[in-house]
């Protein structure tokens, strides 16, 4: 179950490293970037398909990763431009996704509704509890990873602490995890897909030594590769 075919190509990155804040050395330049973006996009879309689940009639929620956060930073630049100000003004914007050592973190994205509804939904997803994940009777609760001023916007960004017992019960491969949200008018629980218990299983886990980014950009045959994808 993993997201980084032939990672072994790219070079090593050390394991104590692979928690820190993303810098500028970690994204492309944009050259190298249109040259595997095509491949890069078709898996990428692949992997979010399996970190995603829709919470509330409005509301989607994408359990983010290092390798998801790489992408957003440059999808962005390449609209917004490719110079060292952007660079460090995207890393120091999604720096609060990149998830920490025994944790999770997410996007929620409200989607449809009233105006007035989505005002409701993003007040209500900044409080702490809005959203809960369990496995087994083992609870972790959301908490808005960069607080702001903005109650209104329609993309607010969550983490989870995690315990050691809720990481081993992911392990069982029977292992069922609610989602549970605390959003107006009503409680609501979703039951993640077993792909989606097995990416926040190996979220968890050591991180992979390499980015699938970094990866295909150190080794543009795979590009002319058939297509493979995230499981």
């Amino acid at each position: 179950m993993t997201a980084y075919p032939l990672d072994s190509l790219a070079p090593s990155v050390p394991p104590a490293a692979r928690f820190l804040p993303l810098r500028p050395p970690d994204v492309l330049s944009s050259e190298a970037y249109e040259r595997i973006r095509p491949r890069y996009l078709r898996l990428m879309t692949e992997l979010r398909r399996h970190r995603r689940v829709r919470i509330a009639p409005e509301v989607v929620l994408l359990f983010e990763s290092r390798e998801t956060v790489l992408a957003q930073i440059h999808e962005v630049l390449r609209v917004d431009g490719h110079t060292p100000e952007h660079v460090e003004r995207e890393l120091s914007q999604y720096d609060c996704l990149v998830p920490r050592p025994g944790e999770l973190r997410a996007t929620a994205m409200i989607d449809g509704g009233s105006r007035s509804r989505g005002r409701a939904l993003a007040t209500a997803l900044r409080r702490p509890g809005a959203v809960t994940l369990s496995v087994d009777g083992i609870r972790c609760d959301s908490q808005l990873a960069a607080p702001g001023d903005d109650d209104d916007d329609p993309v607010q960004y969550l983490r989870f602490g995690v315990e050691l017992g809720f990481t081993s019960a992911l392990r069982r491969r029977d292992a069922a995890v609610g989602i549970t949200t605390h959003l107006p008018p009503c409680m609501r629980l979703t039951f993640a897909a077993p792909s989606l218990r097995d990416q926040l299983r190996d979220q968890l886990g050591a991180p992979p030594p390499r980015t699938l980014l970094h990866t295909l950009a150190a080794c543009p045959w795979m590009l002319t590769l058939p297509e493979t994808t995230p499981s």
